[in-house]
């Protein structure tokens, strides 16, 4: 996730062939997203489990316990949910350049998704802070040493 934030901007094109099995994780890449300004989807590779076994077997990414809690925890993308919007769902059996024709359209038209209160990250601190603060604890200082000399009580 750390990766594809320090990548992502609104001049760069980002793919993140990972494993977005959970939608958690897709959310979160929305929201960098959202954050940012830049435009986003989701490509969602469909096919069985039976098919997914049968390419695991063939490229051995996975031993076949791995490859089953990875099918088990599987949380399929729904283009009704904002974070998996807009989805483009492939089949092993579609033609590749139209896919990737759409896929490019959306991206290039720059349908981005703007940033709302809960996604703007709001700086830590001012650039002034550290004379602010200074300032702040000098004035309770003196107002400490003050009430000392006039004996005045908390």
């Amino acid at each position: 996730y750390s990766a594809v934030e320090r990548h992502l901007t609104t001049e760069t094109i980002v793919i993140c062939d990972y494993l977005n099995y959970i939608k958690g994780y897709r959310c979160q890449l929305y929201c960098v997203s959202r954050n940012i300004g830049t435009s986003y989807c989701v490509m969602f590779c469909a096919c069985t489990p039976e098919d997914s076994t049968k390419f695991n077997s063939a490229s051995n990414a996975y031993s076949p316990e791995v490859h089953a809690d990875l099918v088990t925890l599987f949380e399929e993308p729904e283009g009704r949910n904002r974070w998996d919007s807009p989805l483009f769902t492939v089949l092993p059996s579609d033609p590749p350049l139209i896919i990737s024709h759409q896929i490019v359209s959306t991206v290039v038209r720059k349908t981005t998704v703007r940033p709302n209160l809960s996604t703007v990250v709001k700086p830590l601190t001012e650039t002034n802070y550290l004379a602010e603060m200074d300032a702040l604890v000098s004035s309770i200082i003196q107002a400490i040493l003050d009430a000392q000399k006039g004996g005045g009580t908390g």
